[in-house]
């Protein structure tokens, strides 16, 4: 058995509200919270165009809940919380219809499928699924849902989905049961969340109608199911004709039956009613809904409003909207119907219904949607007020700090002068070679190219630009220049824009150079052996020189045998056709899981040219005995010569004859006993150092004994610790 949860009943009684007063859902959803408005706004919803579709939607029979679609419904949402992503089909998942199947869900004649993996509570996954927000038609290249999505996609079409399935699926008259999944998921480490939820809606061939609903304790009287407010427990007995029907309502409230077509006394009692209620209903060919409330007196909380105190710069944007600073709590959930603005420093700060207002004695509104505060025309510093009305009390004042700052601080432009050679690659993105400040952090929204000399030199938006007058987009991705056909000097410009001002113009030299050098990369081949790391950096074996001492700005590994053997970038990579990283240090590659010989290949780009590929054979090899390292002990008398070199006193040895790559030496007493790679060195935690010529130890300042200790690498494995006693005397 999988009956609904609390916030699952919230949602079925959402749901059915939808589908039993469609025309009332706009007012339901509308203007009730901040998280609603927030999608409302980002998507550019069409509020006269949401108003008008659910107006136009016919009412439809409630749905009953099913306990084997709820099981199917839960398991999805677990598992979209397991991939941490939003998916109908996740890997490996059966088919919707195999599983409600293998829920129990059988005999079925149409199945639909709901899904929101990103809701913040109940009323903002409904409104979700009624409302479909996203992108429609209008806001991609070709006008219907194919091409790319336009820059001003926001602006553009009703901010519905077309079509809008997840409505659609609620409203569809063919459906009698549902079942729903709720998981909440608060892990920081997922994307997905707060609250998982999976719909799933379905009807069966043999279905009998029954008669659904919920027994409510009204706590905040507002004639509507929450949360903590369903009765468990209650009796409910129906009789009609002499045939007693009778069942129990389920931990969060929730009932249902079938019963035969006919009108049925329902009498609701016990379970902490103060007292039984009695109704009538008549049941045909469709479910019916009956809800009971607890005859109880109850009183009512008052909303409670907060905003943040709000700062607008002189030089940007003078407006904000209330709903989107704004968050309105309600103890009982109640509908707001009423907003109270005041301004007690004057008149000219409030626009709403249209129009500045004078709300100096306050002034009342119902539309949320159309409330705007503007900043003053110097700057200054004043406080606006706001508060709620639930349809029973206002709650109170809430009082916020209006910071008309003295002006913006405009973006900082660089870009060094560019060389691009005639031999190699004649495009170079904008994004790769510019950097862009702004003090205050402001996000960059427009970005302006300039071409005095002619309109061949900028790409943008997906085409060549004459920027002969300058050229203004978005999308800095798609921002590139290009070389002249022949060797030349020009001057480029490019400057931003943080919403509020323009960075000044940074002016940048393009060289179009006669021709370059390519650089020649080199990788010697490798063995690593089965029984030591089986990781190898690559800037340990790699050598590149370019004859122009030109930077190595891009490097790119291959790995035609498969896409196991290449580190980059902080991850495993696919290198089967390549992958460029410009960053050498985390560069690494493997040897197989058991002895292979494959090729491998790598290459370096300068700028301009990519060098040929150089290929080197990687062997994964048996195993590999490690060197050992010996040191006998050693005196050093005060009177003499304090230092020691450690080529003149240790031996070491190595089965295969394996070349010494690396020695490490250590003292574990402090970090003045070593010197090495022409220093004293803290040997304390350890020092590796390839120059074994160089690697020197003293004696301590008064008489003493410590230890010291090497160990030596084999390009494969190191060597145990070899510990000497080195006297002072």
């Amino acid at each position: 058995m999988s009956r609904p949860s609390a916030y699952e009943q919230l949602t079925l009684e959402y749901i059915n509200a939808l589908r039993t007063d469609p025309g009332g859902e706009y007012a339901r959803l509308v203007g009730q919270q901040a998280n609603i408005a927030s999608a409302i706004s980002y998507f550019g919803v069409d509020l006269a165009a949401l108003s008008a579709q659910l107006g136009a939607l016919p009412a439809v029979a409630p749905l009953a809940w099913n306990d084997n679609l709820s099981v199917s419904a839960e398991t999805h949402s677990q598992r979209m919380i397991d991939e941490d992503t939003q998916s109908h089909n996740l890997p490996g998942e059966p088919s919707l219809r195999d599983r409600v199947a293998d829920a129990g869900y059988t005999g079925w004649s149409g199945i639909s499928e709901n899904i929101y993996a990103f809701s913040k509570d109940a009323l903002h996954g409904h409104a979700g699924f009624v409302i479909d927000w996203g992108y429609d038609d209008a806001d991609y290249s070709n006008g219907d849902g194919t091409g790319t999505l336009l820059s001003d996609w926001q602006t553009r079409g009703d901010g519905i989905q077309d079509p809008a399935g997840h409505r659609n699926a609620l409203m569809n008259a063919g459906r009698t049961e549902i079942g729903i999944g709720v998981i909440q998921d608060t892990d920081p480490g997922t994307n997905v969340g707060e609250y998982v939820t999976t719909q799933h809606l379905g009807a069966r061939h043999a279905y009998a109608p029954q008669f659904v609903g919920v027994v409510i304790d009204d706590a905040d009287a507002d004639g509507f199911y929450d949360i903590g407010e369903g009765m468990g427990g209650v009796t409910v007995t129906l009789t009609s004709g002499g045939v007693t029907l009778s069942t129990t309502t389920w931990a969060a409230g929730g009932w249902q039956i079938a019963a035969p077509a006919g009108t049925w006394t329902i009498t609701f009692s016990g379970g902490g009613l103060t007292a039984d209620v009695v109704t009538t209903a008549t049941i045909g060919a469709d479910n019916v809904k009956v809800d009971a409330f607890n005859p109880a007196v109850v009183s009512n909380t008052a909303p409670v409003v907060s905003i943040a105190d709000q700062a607008i710069a002189a030089g940007g944007d003078p407006w904000l909207r209330l709903v989107d600073v704004m968050t309105v709590t309600d103890a009982e959930s109640d509908a707001i119907t009423l907003y109270e603005l005041r301004d007690d420093t004057g008149g000219d700060n409030w626009w709403a219904d249209g129009g500045i207002k004078d709300a100096s004695a306050g002034y009342q509104t119902t539309d949320l949607s159309d409330i705007w505060f503007t900043r003053d025309a110097v700057a200054s510093v004043q406080t606006l007020s706001v508060r709620a009305h639930d349809g029973t009390d206002w709650g109170a004042w809430e009082s916020f700090e209006l910071t008309t700052l003295g002006g913006n601080a405009a973006p900082v432009v660089t870009v060094p002068d560019q060389v691009i050679s005639l031999g190699g690659g004649a495009w170079r993105t904008l994004a790769s070679v510019m950097t862009v400040t702004d003090a205050e952090g402001d996000p960059i929204t427009l970005y302006e190219v300039w071409d005095d000399e002619g309109g061949d030199n900028w790409w943008a938006d997906g085409g060549m630009v004459d920027a002969s007058v300058g050229y203004r987009t978005a999308d800095l991705s798609d921002i590139w220049f290009t070389r002249d056909a022949v060797a030349s000097e020009q001057t480029l410009w490019v400057r931003a824009f943080d919403g509020a001002d323009w960075s000044a113009w940074d002016q940048f030299q393009l060289t179009t150079a006669d021709g370059n050098t390519a650089p020649v990369a080199s990788v010697s081949d490798q063995t690593i052996a089965l029984g030591g790391d089986p990781w190898r950096k690559l800037d340990a074996v790699l050598t590149v020189t370019d004859v122009e001492d030109d930077a190595i700005t891009l490097y790119e590994v291959w790995d035609d045998e498969g896409g196991d053997n290449w580190w980059a970038d902080g991850g495993m990579v696919d290198a089967s056709v390549g992958y460029r990283t410009a960053d050498l240090s985390d560069i690494w590659f493997t040897r197989d899981a058991a002895a292979s010989e494959q090729t491998l290949w790598v290459r370096a780009f300068d700028g301009a040219d990519w060098s040929a590929w150089d290929q080197f054979q990687l062997t994964t090899a048996d195993g590999n005995t490690t060197p050992v390292a010996s040191v006998s002990d050693q005196t050093i008398a005060l009177g003499g010569d304090p230092w020691r070199k450690l080529d003149a006193v240790l031996t070491v040895t190595d089965a295969e004859d394996d070349a010494i790559t690396l020695y490490e030496v250590w003292d574990d007493e402090g970090g003045d006993n070593w010197w090495a790679d022409g220093g004293m060195v803290d040997a304390s935690v350890g020092y590796q150092t390839a120059d074994l010529s160089d690697i020197w130890f003293t004696r301590d300042a008064a008489p003493s004994e410590q230890t010291l200790w090497v160990r030596a690498f084999d390009g494969d494995q190191w060597g145990d610790w070899d510990a000497f006693e080195l006297f002072t005397v």
